[in-house]
């Protein structure tokens, strides 16, 4: 039961970031990852903070989910990461990478849950 509770928990706790992102005038590339990585620290139980990518890859593949979601979730990182402290030119990715950020979890519980 606690396992489940942690899985809502997780999932909850990174949708209400997001949710407050999209209404306010945050920055959207923090929020999405500060979402995924507070999902990812609850999902795989431990801190993933200041993990590499790499890392961060290998515990989820450790965690029974499939290579290319991980990529993914690299790849959103990467995005993430250039938006906050790279060129100011990546467009529509500002406006898209919220609702990137909540199809990935979902994706990531279904795996979680199989």
């Amino acid at each position: 039961r606690g396992e489940v509770d942690n899985a809502a928990f997780a999932r909850n706790t990174a949708l209400s970031m997001l949710q407050y992102a999209k209404q306010s005038d945050s920055d959207h590339f923090a929020a999405s990852e500060g979402a995924l990585i507070a999902y990812l620290t609850t999902r795989l139980d431990r801190p993933t903070y200041g993990l590499t990518h790499d890392e961060v890859s290998s515990l989820l593949t450790q965690a029974n989910i499939s290579p290319s979601l991980a990529q993914q979730v690299v790849s959103l990182l990467n995005l993430t990461q250039d938006g906050r402290f790279g060129p100011a030119q990546l467009g529509d990715s500002v406006e898209g990478v919220l609702d990137q950020t909540e199809r990935l979890i979902d994706e990531l519980e279904w795996e979680f849950e199989q």
